[in-house]
C-alpha cells in the first residue's frame, strides 16, 4: 500500500468479514465464496471515491483476496466497477488437493490454517456463540479445544 500511495494513487483495503480487528455486525464470517461482501466494499469505495470524480478503479487481490476478486469479476461481468484487476495466488481447489495439503510438510499447513481459522472464530466467539449453538448445534468453545485441522474448521464452522 505504501508503494501504491507513494506513486500518487489512492488506495482502499476491503477486509473479509471478521478480520482487520473489526467487530461483526452479523453472526457470519467469511469463506472462500464470500464475494458479495467484497462487492459491497468495492461498490461503496467506488461510489464514494471514484464515480463522482470520474476516476477509474483497479483491483488487486492476493491469496483469499484474489479468490474473492475473481468471483466478483465473474459474477458481475461488464457491470463490475473496476476497469481492470489482478489476482495473485488465489487458493487452489482445496477439495481436489486434500492429499497434498494434508500430507506435505507433515500436515503443517492444514494444522496452521486450522489454527488461524479457529483463532478468528474465537475472537468473535461471544457474538457467534448463541447463533451457532441454536442454528447448527455447534459449541465453538468446545470445537476450539479439538486438534486443529483446516478441513474440520471448514466443515464445522465455515460451511454452515
Amino acid at each position: 500500500m505504501v508503494d501504491i500511495i507513494s506513486r500518487g494513487y489512492e488506495a482502499v483495503i476491503v477486509n473479509n468479514r471478521g478480520l482487520g480487528d473489526m467487530p461483526l455486525a452479523t453472526p457470519k464470517l467469511y469463506n472462500q465464496g464470500s464475494w458479495e461482501d467484497g462487492l459491497a466494499g468495492l461498490t461503496h469505495a467506488y461510489n464514494k471515491y471514484c464515480k463522482p470524480q470520474g476516476r477509474e478503479a483497479y483491483g488487486f487481490g492476493t491469496s483469499m483476496g484474489a479468490n474473492v476478486l475473481a468471483l466478483i469479476l465473474g459474477h458481475t461481468g461488464n457491470e463490475c466497477p473496476l476497469k481492470a484487476a489482478t489476482c495473485i495466488q488465489g487458493p487452489q481447489e482445496m477439495l481436489a488437493n486434500i492429499a497434498p495439503f494434508t500430507q506435505s510438510a507433515y500436515g503443517f499447513w492444514e494444522w496452521f490454517l486450522g489454527k488461524n481459522v479457529t483463532k478468528v472464530y474465537m475472537a468473535h466467539e461471544p457474538y457467534l456463540r448463541e447463533p451457532f449453538k441454536e442454528k447448527y448445534n455447534i459449541d465453538i468453545r468446545a470445537f476450539a479445544q479439538l486438534p486443529s485441522s483446516y478441513f474440520n474448521c471448514d466443515e464445522m464452522l465455515v460451511a454452515p
